[in-house]
């Protein structure tokens, strides 16, 4: 038996339960993970709160991102052993090149299981061997966090559009794709321009490298002092995770032939876009749900040769704690919330 965290109603936390259940089994082709740490994305905060716009079964066990120590593998499994760190990867079926149309059928966190239980079941293509110099905490922050900034930045549009030295990065918040895409961005000579809204947040940018950071509480025409801080030439990428009728202001401050990357709906998730300001901007707007496997194992071998980027964590959860875990989640983070199982 173990204990899981599972969903009973799709209300918030209030519908969360931790229950006694049987560990699962194993196909031929699978591994049993006893889980060690996860990290929360604000899609299992929507799953739970029944606004992520596809319906799951009650009983889910939630979250996305797992990492953990293999502890059973299938008779066809040839890629792993008894003992291997592994993280998850998010979309198990899709390995490579362009998503169909199904991929989200087969993700973890729900449809799939996800790791918010003492075990987790993944099939053997869906796992990757994260940096040895991370701890458990950081490599559950990658499979949608870190992946999401990296195909963004480094992968989505090709060679022609990938992120350059020099080249202007505008930023949105301090969660983890944001603080990601920071360092990625930092750490090849982008200039970066990140929106927060306070001032103890400013400095904690600045000192990670930011070029300039904008507080949009104070300065609700954040758009015009992005055009400004770049002598009225625009960013060449903008990581949208606010969406709602900010993908307008982000269309406004773009570069002409920008990348508009539209990663989350905090705000809202339906926006009313400028199409003659899109246009004119002949602006490139991406529609980004994580990544391909290939693009995974891309990064975790640059992060295994070159120091890249440290995943920020702002709290780590206790496995019992894991409705705070959420409630941190709900208030806003600096970085990822991650929950420590074993």
């Amino acid at each position: 038996m173990m204990k899981a965290w599972r969903i009973h109603s799709f209300d918030g936390t209030y519908g969360m339960k931790m229950d006694e259940i049987s560990v699962p089994h194993i196909n031929d082709d699978q591994v049993l993970v006893k889980v060690s740490a996860v990290s929360l994305n604000y899609r299992d905060k929507a799953i739970m709160d029944g606004t992520y716009g596809i319906k799951f079964e009650k009983g889910l066990i939630p979250v996305s991102d797992t990492c953990g120590i293999i502890e059973k593998v299938g008779k066809n499994v040839k890629k792993f052993k008894v003992g291997d760190r592994v993280v998850n990867h998010f979309l198990s079926h899709w390995m490579e090149g362009q998503a169909k149309n199904n991929e989200e059928e087969f993700s973890y966190g729900g449809p799939l299981n996800g790791g918010l239980a003492k075990y987790i079941i993944l099939n053997e293509d869906s796992c990757l061997i994260p940096p040895k110099h991370y701890t458990d905490e950081e490599c559950s922050t990658l499979p949608i966090a870190a992946c999401t900034a990296w195909y963004s930045l480094m992968n989505v549009g090709g060679i022609e559009s990938k992120l350059k030295p020099n080249q202007t990065v505008l930023i949105q918040g301090t969660g983890g794709v944001s603080l990601f895409a920071l360092q990625i961005s930092h750490s090849i000579g982008a200039k970066t321009i990140i929106l927060t809204s306070n001032e103890e947040k400013k400095e904690r940018l600045l000192k990670m490298g930011a070029t300039h950071v904008i507080n949009y509480k104070t300065n609700n025409e954040w758009e015009k002092e992005v055009m400004k801080l770049t002598n009225d030439q625009g960013v060449n990428h903008v990581l949208d995770v606010v969406g709602g009728d900010y993908i307008n202001k982000s269309i406004l401050c773009s570069h002409t032939h920008g990348h508009i990357y539209m990663i989350g709906f905090l705000k809202e998730p339906n926006a009313k876009i400028n199409l003659f300001d899109a246009l004119f901007k002949r602006i490139n707007l991406h529609g980004i749900a994580v990544s391909p496997k290939d693009s995974f194992q891309e990064m975790i071998n640059q992060l295994s040769t070159n120091f890249i980027f440290k995943p920020v964590i702002d709290t780590i959860y206790d496995f019992d704690d894991s409705i705070k875990a959420f409630q941190h989640l709900s208030r806003g983070s600096f970085g990822k919330i991650v929950i420590k199982l074993n």
